[in-house]
C-alpha cells in the first residue's frame, strides 16, 4: 500500500471544492442531487491524481486511531451509536455499550477522537477522505423492536438517532466536516435481533430487509414509507447510507451472500469484513467476499483488534450523484 501524500496544489484545491460545495448545499438546503460536483470529481480522476496517493485508502475504524502503517488514517469510520445501549431505544441509561459511556457518548459507542481528528487533518490536506460514521443496527426480532409498530419503523428510528449523534456538536459532530457516509453495522445475527438460520422464512427475511429500508430512508432524508407507525420527514442532514457486514452473516439472514429475494442492495455502498491471516495492507480486493449484489463494493475491514480497513476511491454516493475521493 502506497501511503504517499498527493501535494499538487491545483488538484488539491479542486478536491477541497468538490467536498466543500456539497457540505454547504446540505447545510443550506438539506438535500440536492449534485451532478455538477460529480463532474468535478471525474475531472480530477481523469488527471490521474488520487486523493490517497493511489486508488487505495488505508484506514481504521472504531477504537483504532491509526492505519496499518502507523499513520493517521486516510479514512476513519467511527461508531456513533449502538441500538442495545441507546437510552432512547432501551428506556434506560444503565445498559452497557461496547465502550465507555459518557454524557456526550450516551451509547458507549467506540469512537476514536484521535483517529477522527487525524483523518480530517489528512482530508484538509488533500491526502485522505476524512471521518465517516457507522451505527450498530438492531434487527426486527430484537427485544426493542415491537414498540415501534413495524420493522421498518424500528430501522427508521435508529437512522434518526444515528444522524442526531453524528451531527451533534457535543462529541461526534466535532468531526463531521468531511462526513457523507453512515454505515449500518449488521454483525451478530442472533444476539442483535436478526431473524436468521437455515429455517428462516421468506416473511422473516422481508422483516430483516424492512429494518434496513427504514434506516436507509431516514439517513437519506426520505419521508417515511410507514406513516402509520413513524410519520414525518427526517430532521437533519441527509447522508449516504451504506452497509457493513460479512458474507456469513448475510447468508444467515438472507439465505445467500448475494442476498436472495430480500437481501440485494444494488445501490448501497458496501463495507465488508474479510479478516486476513496477517496484519498487512493487501492493496487489493482480490479474493474479498462481498454481499448484497451491490454495484458499490467500496471497503474491506481486513483486520480486527486493531481494526484496519482498505477503501477504494473515488467512492460514489448514489443519493447525491456525487463522489468523495478522486
Amino acid at each position: 500500500m502506497n501511503d504517499a501524500k498527493f501535494t499538487s496544489e491545483s488538484a488539491t484545491q479542486i478536491v477541497r471544492l468538490s467536498r466543500l460545495i456539497p457540505r454547504l448545499v446540505r447545510i443550506a438546503a438539506g438535500s440536492l442531487l449534485l451532478v455538477a460536483i460529480s463532474t468535478i470529481a471525474i475531472g480530477v480522476e481523469a488527471a490521474s491524481a488520487h486523493t490517497c496517493g493511489t486508488n487505495w485508502c488505508s484506514g481504521s475504524d472504531d477504537s483504532t486511531s491509526t492505519n496499518v502503517q502507523g499513520n493517521g488514517p486516510q479514512i476513519y469510520i467511527g461508531e456513533v451509536g449502538v441500538y442495545y445501549s441507546d437510552p432512547t431505544i432501551t428506556g434506560s441509561s444503565s445498559h452497557n455499550g461496547p465502550c465507555s459511556k459518557s454524557s456526550s457518548n450516551p451509547d458507549g459507542a467506540c469512537f476514536s477522537s484521535t483517529g477522527a481528528s487525524s483523518a480530517n487533518t489528512r482530508a484538509a490536506a488533500g491526502t485522505g477522505l476524512g471521518t465517516q460514521y457507522n451505527w450498530l443496527l438492531g434487527g426486527p426480532a430484537s427485544t426493542y423492536a415491537a414498540q415501534y409498530g413495524s420493522p421498518y419503523c424500528f430501522g427508521w428510528v435508529q437512522g434518526g438517532i444515528s444522524i442526531l449523534y453524528g451531527t451533534s456538536t457535543s462529541y461526534f459532530g466535532n468531526y463531521w466536516t468531511y462526513s457523507y457516509l453512515m454505515f449500518a453495522d449488521i454483525e451478530q445475527a442472533s444476539s442483535d435481533g436478526w431473524y436468521n438460520g437455515s429455517s428462516i422464512t421468506s416473511a422473516q427475511e422481508q422483516a430483516n430487509r424492512q429494518v434496513i429500508n427504514g434506516f436507509e430512508d431516514y439517513v437519506a432524508g426520505r419521508s417515511s414509507a410507514d406513516p402509520t407507525n413513524c410519520s414525518g420527514t427526517p430532521n437533519g442532514l441527509p447522508y449516504q447510507y451504506g452497509v457493513y457486514s460479512q458474507p456469513s452473516t448475510w447468508v444467515s439472514i438472507f439465505g445467500s451472500a448475494a442476498g436472495g429475494t430480500y437481501g440485494q442492495l444494488p445501490n448501497t455502498p458496501i463495507w465488508t469484513i474479510d479478516i486476513a491471516t496477517s496484519d498487512t495492507d493487501p492493496g487489493s480486493f482480490s479474493g474479498v467476499g462481498w454481499i448484497a449484489s451491490s454495484s458499490y463494493n467500496d471497503g474491506d475491514q481486513f483486520w480486527e483488534n486493531p481494526d484496519h480497513d482498505l477503501f477504494y476511491e473515488p467512492i460514489y454516493l448514489p443519493i447525491f450523484s456525487s463522489y468523495i475521493g478522486s
